[in-house]
Parts: C-alpha cells; structure tokens; sequence
C-alpha cells in the first residue's frame, strides 16, 4: 500500500515583497552613502592639510639647524629671492615654477561663497609643486619687530591641481608674523597689542565666520577644533 506524504508549499518571498525590500534598501542607501563619502573625503583633505601645516612647520626647524633664524630673516627680498634663500632650501619639490608660470597651480580658484579667487595667486607669489603633490605659493611682505606685521604669507592647495580648489576645501593660508618668528595658519591671531608686546588671537566665532564666509581662516579652524572638519 502506498502512502502518500503531505507536503507543505515551499517558502519565498512574493515578487511584490522582493520589491518592497529592494527598495527599503535603495532608500537607506541613497541616505547613508554620500554621507559615508563626504566624510570620507573631509578625511582625506583634513590628513594633506596635516601634512601640508608639518612641511611648513619643520621649515623654521631646519632653517634654525642651519644658523638661519627667522627673525635674521629679509622679509623685504622679493618673494622669489625669499623663497629660495629661505623656504625651498627645507621642503622637498617635484618642480619650481617660480613667479611667472602657472603650471604649478589649477587655472581657476574660488572662495567658499562661490567667488572667483584666482588672481589671489598672482606673479607676486613665487610657486612650487611639492614632493607629495601639494602645491605651495610663497610671497614675502616686509615687517620688523618693531612695528609687527605680516612679514610673508603662503598659499598651499594641499592636492595641487586636483579639485575642489577651493579656500576652505582644499586651499589654505599661513603666515609669517613679525615678532613672532613662526609660520601659523592664517585667522591664528587677529592683531598685534602695542602694549603687551604681544599677538592677540581671533576669537573663535569670528574664525568660523571668516572660514564659513571666504574659506580664509579655515586652517585655523581645522586645527582648533582638534583637526575637525565641522562645515561643508
């Protein structure tokens, strides 16, 4: 005799289930992916900055090491006499571009607002290609201890020509300031006190703002806020 054995349908998903769960996940997806690459691309642009503000950092020491201290320093050469007296005798290049040529640099800037910034990198600047692919623009701006200014500023795209190029993004400023005899993010210090002898720092509030508003003081901002890129 024949027995005959029950069998219970085999289990699945429905075509209109498979749908629906397709789509739950296209949704998160859509949610969470750009926000993974954004952050993955602020840590990308936050650790050449990191590099970019060591290259300038070590340039004091080695230029100390080599009986040049920075306050023996002649901010009133031209950019191009400084740089090579004083700035490319310590990095590591790839090429120099000097004042005139372009090629070290993108062929167009912006601000963080959008505006154009690309005459900001002018033949006043004396430009290089460093070893890691950063782009370095140097530029002297003649100050004395006795009356602190800004004795030279530096203008570094930390990806060189790759995009963005923007302040704020991937293009930052540090300067040299009388009296001081330190190479600091640019938005660092907002004056010097006749009084105290000393540079008085920007408030943090007004660092965001100048970073938020052109991009100017963003380096400054990354740094304070513990190498932090806390803005889009």
């Amino acid at each position: 005799m024949k027995i005959f054995k029950k069998t219970s349908p085999k289990g699945g998903f429905t075509l209109v289930e498979t749908l629906v769960v397709l789509t739950a996940i296209g949704v998160v997806a859509a949610l969470v992916i750009p926000a993974i690459v954004s952050d993955t691309q602020k840590q990308r642009l936050i650790a050449a900055l990191q590099k970019s503000n060591a290259v300038l950092t070590s340039v004091a020491y080695h230029a100390q090491a080599k009986n040049l201290r920075m306050e023996d320093w002649n901010y009133n050469a031209d950019s191009e006499t400084f740089a090579k007296e004083y700035i490319m005798p310590f990095v590591n290049t790839l090429k120099e571009c000097g004042t005139n040529s372009d090629e070290c640099f993108a062929k167009s800037y912006t601000y963080r607002d959008g505006s154009d910034a690309t005459s900001v990198i002018s033949e006043d600047h004396y430009k290089a290609t460093l070893a890691d692919g950063a782009s370095l623009a140097i530029k002297s701006g003649g100050c004395t201890d006795a009356n602190p200014s800004i004795c030279a500023s530096f203008i570094v795209d930390t990806n060189g020509t790759e995009g963005p190029n923007q302040w704020g993004k991937d293009v930052f400023e540090f300067q040299i300031l009388g009296g001081l005899h330190a190479i600091v993010p640019e938005g660092t210090f907002e004056s010097y006190d006749d009084a105290t002898k000393k540079w008085v720092f920007k408030e943090a509030d007004k660092v965001t703002e100048d970073c938020l508003a052109k991009g100017t003081s963003c380096a400054a901002k990354i740094i304070s806020d513990g190498w932090e890129m806390n803005y889009q």
